[in-house]
């Protein structure tokens, strides 16, 4: 019988930990272009919700406010315009909402067909379409004449 201790000599050799370092940023370079895709792709779909949310509710407060709204676009920057007298111009105490679409996706782009204009039935007199894109593609909102609108992908 032999009497002493004996020690289990278990772990990774230097060599053994260098190359599943290098697997692991092989692995990593390779899942990175991936990553860009999805942001810009999620940026894109963002910044389609936020457009289509801002006509919704142009149209629903043309309803509730019984006067026309004017929704549009001049550069990175949408407009929601509160015409209360119905001129098609702003006046002292109209509401005037402009949002800058960088501030929330700095890669996306938006145009507009036509400046869209909700009456107060909800109907849009002048009835168009947003487009909104950047490098992974383009989604559009489209607003019909009976003022119902959608994203079409």
């Amino acid at each position: 019988m032999r009497c002493g201790v004996q020690l289990n000599q278990g772990g990774f050799s230097l060599a053994e930990l260098m190359v599943a370092i290098a697997i692991g940023g092989i692995m990593t370079a390779l899942a990175v272009p991936n990553f860009s895709q999805m942001r810009e792709g999620y940026r894109l779909r963002g910044a389609t919700h936020q457009v289509f949310t801002a006509l919704q509710r142009a149209r629903i407060a043309a309803v509730k406010e019984n006067h026309r709204y004017r929704f549009s676009v001049a550069g990175s920057t949408y407009t929601v315009h509160s015409d209360a007298n119905n001129n098609n111009q702003v006046n002292d105490g109209e509401a005037v909402t402009s949002t800058d679409i960088h501030n929330s996706a700095t890669s996306v782009s938006i145009s507009s067909t036509a400046t869209i204009v909700f009456a107060a039935d909800g109907t849009a007199l002048t009835s168009g379409t947003v487009t909104v894109s950047n490098s992974s593609g383009n989604h559009t909102v489209s607003v019909s004449p009976a003022g119902r609108v959608r994203i079409d992908l």
